[in-house]
């Protein structure tokens, strides 16, 4: 018998709403069964109102929220534990047969290819596409507003993660046409499920990604869809790593080469990384500091990079400190000759009178926050 494992939802607004909370109920249980193999679920529920005289108050909708979870991964109505018997008492039509063209294998874990442009009706098609909507189940519940995604596009490119052999999660991919031979790519969802976290996929994915996609001339920029924090870093780190081959040695030369000033510096590195990693101009400005810090650690001129970059957070702060006067003055022009009343000038004044920031607290996270990046970079 396979081993059960018990874990916990992120999020659960699709069943409790958006506050997340319960009432009308004693005893709440909800038990989600899944069966990692068929990508199939059963829904063991003890729903036991409250006897309550007060007619005004109705329970919470739980059981029509679920419904209507189940129906965007196309279930007509929620599945039981006998419709999870019956899907495991059948012969074939498990994950396996589908499972022909691995993405990337690292020890024991394995990144599978299950659905991308290429896949044809030849390929079951219809059944690959019910299996990647309902693994879509763990959208909501591990991505912040995660919505379950619209197949109906061609252009998805769909990953399922296994460990040990075990469905451990899936990423979707989606390249968007900005003319007839280029795109763009977005990462848009990446769910690991809990027991299988830590084990190095996400690494796994993101060099993999960057490795398959940094090749095909007709993809012009790899982007993430609102990335966590741990999954930024992790991204930052697949990007170090990538930036030790020597194809980046002209990258890593412009540090050395003398410049009027850090910034110039910085602005350089940014622009040639963004063209070699295909990143946007935001992102290849916050991982060209990085860059910067993880070579002048290494090179022994810590010290140096931070004085550099305390300059140039203070020439950013002066640049914005302007904008915002700018601006303040665009207001007061825009009310001339027309009454403007206190409530307005408060609220402008609040605006532009906001405490300045502390360029050296600033700093002091900056560089805590690299330092701890850049540690897990071999």
């Amino acid at each position: 018998a396979a081993e059960l494992v018990r874990f916990h939802p992120l999020f659960a607004e699709k069943v409790f709403g958006d506050l997340e909370d319960i009432f009308g109920y004693k005893n709440l249980e909800i038990d989600i069964l899944f069966a990692p193999g068929q990508i199939e679920f059963g829904v063991v529920t003890k729903l036991e109102a409250f006897d309550d005289d007060t007619p005004d108050i109705e329970p919470k909708a739980i059981e029509e929220n679920l419904t209507e979870l189940f129906k965007l991964v196309g279930y007509s109505t929620v599945p039981g534990k006998e419709h999870l018997r019956q899907v495991l008492s059948k012969k074939g039509g498990d994950l396996s047969q589908f499972l022909t063209k691995s993405y990337v294998k690292s020890g024991e874990s394995e990144i599978f290819s299950l659905l991308d442009e290429k896949t044809t009706e030849a390929d079951r098609l219809s059944d690959r596409k019910s299996l990647v909507l309902r693994s879509q189940l763990f959208s909501p519940m591990f991505i912040e507003e995660g919505l379950v995604i619209d197949l109906k596009h061609s252009r998805w490119h769909i990953l399922f993660f296994f460990e040990r052999g075990q469905f451990a999660g899936f990423a979707t991919l989606f390249a968007f046409q900005t003319s007839l031979e280029i795109y763009k790519l977005r990462i848009s969802q990446v769910v690991i499920l809990p027991p299988f976290q830590g084990k190095g996929l996400c690494s796994l994915l993101l060099d993999q990604v960057y490795s398959h996609y940094l090749k095909d001339p007709k993809c012009a920029v790899i982007s993430v869809e609102s990335p966590t924090l741990y999954f930024q870093n992790q991204r930052f780190r697949s990007l170090l790593r990538r930036c030790h081959s020597e194809e980046f040695d002209p990258i890593r030369q412009i540090l050395s080469s003398p410049k009027s000033s850090f910034s110039e510096t910085k602005s350089e590195v940014s622009a040639s990384l963004a063209k070699a990693l295909k990143l946007s101009r935001e992102v290849s400005n916050r991982f060209s500091a990085i860059f910067c810090f993880f070579y002048a650690s290494n090179d022994g001129k810590k010290s140096q990079f931070e004085k550099n970059y305390r300059e140039d957070l203070k020439t950013q702060q002066d640049k914005q400190a302007k904008q915002k006067k700018n601006a303040f003055r665009r207001k007061f022009i825009s009310f001339e000759g027309q009454p403007i009343l206190r409530s307005q000038i408060k609220q402008i004044l609040e605006e532009f009178n906001e405490e300045p920031v502390d360029i050296d607290s600033v700093l002091k996270d900056e560089l805590e926050r690299m330092t701890v990046l850049c540690e897990k970079v071999k």
